[in-house]
């Protein structure tokens, strides 16, 4: 929706610009009739009238040019919703100042045609008045025909806007049809058994996939789970220190392909999780390893002051993602996932806590944003678009400064634009471990109801009747529970005795 609105507001620029030229040209009109009029006094008068008429299009039209040209860009910057009600809330107060700047104008040019009628009646003997009036005459005729074609314009484009309200209500019906928790399904492209996700758990490896971890991963695939995401996996060889799967160089292909196998071969489906930590260092020996950030901000769950990144460094991450999602693809995986929750390094980024950068990737949402939404395109690029390209984000952090709701769903559309497979909605989960029932329910319905994308809500969820009745009341296509499968890796099916 947002685009309409940017889109009326130029309109109303360009509508301006245009007056704004008339005015100039009421000038000019004005300067030859008052050098080369034929009847003196009668072009002076006109003259009089088109200079007024002129400075005050030229004056009030730059005004009105320099408010619709910001307001633009303030929507550009901004978070609006694509859902119902802040679509109906907009819609009604962009009318209301339409119909109020119209009637306006109206009155305004009305009085400038009834005052010129006057002076042309009244003054039939002084020919310099009898100008003065027919200038007005041209002037208020001139701007009624204007605002008549800019009302019809406008309204144009609130129609446009408000048809879009159907299209999401249609997206969100759609997506709440005939879902079953249980049922084989399609999820962020993906062909599922059932909608439940094992959302990613750290696999407590030191960078090589060994038995235990493939053995794992088979239990799980066995326990008839819909899908596994997988730990993740650091993608630069600086993080390597950390204690998990290492996927950072073309060597580790080879030993992934036993672990998807194994997945296959129960009848499951796995996606690769792919992450960089940032300045979120909790395990292994960094001494002596650059720490980066997107800002020397101390990290408030490792206690470390990072590096500012350079765009260079910047740059290079993305790339490192890229290659390790292509080397996922090649060893098996039925996907990847993008992990930008969290507080790891593209987590950080979007915060306005831990972000206090001044460059493009800094600053307001859009901004803030850049760097995860350049890391999915660059990774797009690599493995091409037909393959299942998951993100995961933050909803919420949990702490003072951190993102907004309103951020997220810019993400989540912005997300949408880029045609990722589907969205996993999180948080800084590690400040609410303690609460039982969804985490981020709201965030997630709402997530569904604002885009297209498939949305995977995860955190907190435990009962199937509690997940089917979500499905079937919202646009929610999958469930990620993570700690509850540590403990039993069949947890699907005790779900289905108590669904």
């Amino acid at each position: 929706m947002k685009e309409y609105i940017v889109n009326y507001y130029l309109s109303e620029y360009h509508g301006a610009m245009f007056g704004f030229f008339a005015g100039i040209v009421f000038l000019i009109a004005a300067f030859l009739l008052w050098k080369f009029g034929v009847s003196g006094s009668l072009a002076r008068g006109i003259a009089y009238s088109l200079i007024g008429g002129g400075l005050f299009f030229s004056v009030a039209c730059t005004g009105v040019m320099i408010h619709n040209k910001q307001t633009a860009q303030k929507v550009e910057q901004s978070i609006i919703a694509n859902n119902a009600d802040v679509q109906t809330s907009e819609v009604a107060r962009m009318e209301k100042v339409m119909a109020s700047s119209y009637t306006g104008a109206l009155i305004m040019f009305s009085l400038f045609i009834i005052v010129g009628l006057v002076f042309v009646l009244a003054f039939q003997g002084n020919l310099l008045m009898k100008g003065v009036g027919l200038g007005l005459l041209i002037i208020g005729a001139y701007g009624h025909v204007t605002e008549a074609f800019s009302m019809k314009r406008n309204r144009g484009y609130l129609e446009e806007i408000k048809s879009l309200k159907f299209e999401n209500e249609n997206i969100n019906n759609m997506k709440m049809e005939n879902k079953e928790l249980f049922g084989t399904a399609t999820v962020g492209s993906i062909e599922v058994r059932n909608r439940i996700i094992r959302a990613a758990t750290g696999d407590r490896a030191h960078g090589n996939v060994t038995e235990e971890v493939i053995e794992n991963y088979r239990k799980l695939a066995a326990g008839g789970v819909g899908a596994i995401v997988t730990g993740f996996v650091t993608v630069e060889e600086r993080e390597s220190f950390i204690p998990t799967l290492s996927f950072y160089d073309d060597k580790y292909i080879e030993q992934h392909k036993p672990l998807t196998d194994a997945v296959h071969a129960g009848g499951g489906r796995i996606v690769l999780q792919i992450a960089s930590v940032g300045s979120f260092v909790t395990g292994g020996d960094y001494e002596g390893v650059p720490v980066y950030a997107p800002s020397a901000v101390e990290h408030m769950y490792s206690k470390i002051v990072p590096k500012e990144m350079t765009i260079g460094e910047i740059k290079q991450v993305q790339k490192k993602f890229a290659d390790a999602a292509l080397r996922g693809k090649k060893a098996g995986y039925d996907g990847v996932e993008i992990h930008g929750a969290h507080n790891f390094l593209l987590s950080l980024f979007t915060s306005p806590h831990y972000n206090r950068r001044t460059d493009a990737y800094g600053g307001n949402a859009g901004n803030r944003a850049r760097m995860l939404l350049e890391t999915v395109k660059i990774v797009k690029d690599a493995v091409g678009n037909d393959y299942p390209i998951w993100v995961k984000i933050n909803s919420e952090e949990h702490f003072d400064n951190g993102i907004t709701l309103e951020d997220f769903l810019y993400q989540c559309r912005e997300l949408e634009k880029l045609e990722v497979a589907a969205i996993e909605v999180s948080g800084n989960w590690s400040s609410v471990a303690s609460r039982t029932g969804p985490l981020y329910l709201d965030a997630a319905t709402k997530a569904a109801e604002s885009v297209a994308t498939d949305v995977i809500a995860t955190g907190g969820f435990r009962e199937a009747a509690q997940m089917q009745e979500i499905l079937m009341t919202t646009g929610i296509d999958a469930f990620g529970i993570a700690r509850p499968f540590m403990k039993n890796p069949n947890l699907n099916e005790v779900l289905k005795l108590t669904n």
